[in-house]
């Protein structure tokens, strides 16, 4: 958990006010976040990709 608590004070020290975003649908990955206090309620994406 120490890389994102130096990520999360990088953050801080750039005015920033929310990080982290993940594709992932693994389990293990989404859990290792939750365990480091990540919400994953507060926002909804939608994606659409544009083949070029």
């Amino acid at each position: 958990m120490a890389c994102l608590d130096f990520a999360k004070q990088i953050a801080k020290d750039n005015n920033c006010y929310k990080m982290l975003l993940t594709g992932s649908k693994e389990a293990s990955t989404l859990n290792f976040y939750r365990n480091a206090r990540y919400s994953s309620s507060d926002k909804t994406a939608f994606i659409q990709w544009i083949n070029m």
